[in-house]
């Protein structure tokens, strides 16, 4: 959760575990953190460092000696922008601000405290720091030679190629490179989907995201890498030999990656907007460049460009279509999800191999509208779209307007590898709404649950029988607890305007693990006197026959589910 917060709206999150067992229960987490350029603050505690009751805090349990580890920082410390240990309370505040300086810089990412229970117990004299002075450490842009050599390059480029990732994390980057990529008419623009939105499907320079591999890679004769972790696949996709490449990063010699080097003649360690900027006012104000950029070899680069977008989307439209049978693929559900989900809909995106097929379907054109897992570990999107909705209505709520939906898409296996469970706990508990899209392709679930326990809508699927392919969820609101659907069909699509409208009616919500307890009843003037025949726990059937009984509020709890009904009780007795 806190992950996605950071990443929607650029401030730093805290995170408290619990000594190293916590620190190692982030796993990868801090790794999608530290990919994904999330400014989080992990701090955890580390077992007392006395035992003889030399300091305030000593060591009073057993588990103190079993947690004890030689350095806990170096558990995550190589995924940190920083890493560090509390050894007095006196100097706290300059140490957290230190560490939010890091954090805050770029390229961000997560940083790392611990302090022991004696540390954290001191006493110490009330003080107070300026804030103002610990502010991020600020980029600056291209020399003044640089910018002119990309100019000219670009200006004077048969086939210019752009590649970003991480240049939508600022959401003013995607219009200034529109106005690039119309300024420079035949410019193209690559995505390699680092987490962000770096530039609007609906220009013609858009390629979509790639991993990459991308036919245009292999003809460019300029290449311009624009803070891009992976620009492409040696063995896969080589650029040509005689093409001039200039590689722009806040990190070009990507120091947390052992391994990594491209064959750029010009690397320049700036900020991307302003870089892109000052490229901008050269290629606009420079009379030189006004004409090479106008005239009739430009028009045809521009038609060109046009009519190889146009076959683009109409190759991504006939992938979108369903087969006769009814059956369709993710493109297919991505393009309704476009059709039917808000203009403004936040997308938390972790289908992994499928990542292709649903950028290409949603077409995204809205700054921080897309936001991708960005790192390996599976498991993000659950939180990361919680966070990315909590963060959505809590910004909101600040300027007098309401949240954005947000919509998780996600795949089977990694689907569960998100914790579901809790995920959902904590969305009902805290009325944090988002709609879930599961791509099952059936290599992580098999066809092992019924259907009309699915379909009916009734309970979320328990351990060892998933749903069949595809599902969703809609998470729950206060009113509107969690309920899946299936979609089977592209017939059932339309079903998800129900989800959309962000107040599905669910009655239903299963509460894992089962509960051995007896019913309960609350809200009715009478309790019954017998739950059912013989004085045994109600079946399913006796259950579901007293909830249509009863208009009262109440809850029965029984084999973890909760059935609710919203009227106020008008008859005596149940």
């Amino acid at each position: 959760m806190a992950d996605g917060y950071a990443r929607l709206t650029h401030k730093p999150q805290a995170v408290i575990v619990h000594v190293d067992v916590g620190t190692q229960g982030l796993g990868a987490a801090v790794h999608n953190a530290s990919a994904g350029r999330a400014p989080v603050l992990v701090f955890a505690g580390i077992s007392p460092i006395t035992q003889d009751g030399e300091l305030r805090g000593s060591r009073t349990e057993f588990i103190h000696w079993i947690q004890d580890v030689p350095d806990q920082k170096q558990i995550v410390a190589q995924y940190c922008r920083y890493a560090a240990e509390l050894k007095t309370g006196v100097n706290v505040k300059q140490m957290v601000n230190r560490a939010l300086q890091f954090a805050r810089s770029a390229p961000t990412g997560p940083v790392y405290l611990c302090g022991s229970r004696e540390v954290m117990e001191m006493e110490i004299e009330p003080y107070e720091i300026r804030q103002a002075d610990w502010e991020p450490v600020e980029l600056g842009g291209l020399p003044s030679a640089a910018v002119r050599k990309i100019a000219e390059a670009l200006a004077g480029a048969e086939e210019p190629l752009l590649i970003t990732g991480y240049g939508g994390r600022d959401h003013a980057v995607p219009g200034r490179l529109v106005e690039l990529a119309d300024t420079v008419r035949g410019l193209r623009v690559m995505d390699t989907g680092g987490s962000d939105m770096c530039f609007p499907a609906d220009h013609p320079g858009w390629l979509g995201l790639r991993y990459g591999i991308e036919e245009a890679i292999r003809t460019a004769d300029v290449i311009v890498v624009l803070d891009c972790d992976v620009p492409w696949i040696s063995t896969q996709c080589r650029p040509r030999e005689d093409a001039r490449i200039f590689h722009i990063d806040v990190d070009p010699l990507k120091q947390v990656m052992p391994l990594f080097y491209i064959q750029a003649q010009h690397r320049y360690r700036a900020d991307a907007l302003t870089s892109v900027e000052q490229v901008l006012a050269l290629l606009k104000s420079g009379e030189g460049f006004k004409a090479q950029l106008a005239g009739e070899a430009r028009d045809k680069k521009w038609a060109a460009l046009q009519e190889s977008y146009k076959k683009r989307l109409e190759a991504i439209a006939v992938r979108s279509q369903p087969l006769e049978n009814g059956d369709f693929g993710t493109s297919h559900l991505c393009a309704k999800l476009k059709d039917l989900c808000p203009q403004d809909t936040l997308w938390a995106i972790e289908a992994v191999t499928n990542t292709f097929f649903v950028h290409d379907s949603l077409q995204p054109t809205i700054p921080g509208s897309w936001i991708n897992c960005g790192g390996g570990g599976l498991g993000w999107s659950g939180g990361g779209a919680l966070g990315m909705k909590l963060a959505s209505e809590y910004e909101a709520q600040q300027r007098g307007e309401k949240g954005k939906f947000v919509v998780q898409i996600v795949g089977d296996g990694t689907f569960l590898f998100s914790v579901p469970g809790s995920v959902y706990w904590i969305s009902r508990r805290y009325n944090i709404p988002v709609l879930t899209i599961v791509l099952n392709n059936k290599g992580t679930w098999k066809n092992s649950l019924p259907l009309n326990s699915f379909d009916s809508g009734l309970t979320l699927p328990q351990a060892g029988t998933p749903p069949a392919s595809p599902c969703c969820w809609s998470t729950p609101t206060a009113s509107a607890p969690t309920r899946p659907m299936r979609i089977s069909t592209s017939r059932s699509t339309p079903s998800l305007t129900t989800l959309a409208s962000r107040r599905p009616p669910p009655e239903v919500i299963s509460l894992p693990p089962v509960s051995t307890r007896r019913p309960t009843w609350r809200g009715c003037s009478r309790r019954p006197s017998r739950p059912s025949k013989g004085g045994r726990r109600p079946s399913w059937t006796a259950k579901s026959r007293w909830a249509a009984r009863c208009p009262a509020e109440m809850s029965v709890y029984n084999a973890g589910v909760l059935v609710k009904c919203r009227r106020r009780c008008i008859k005596s007795k149940c």
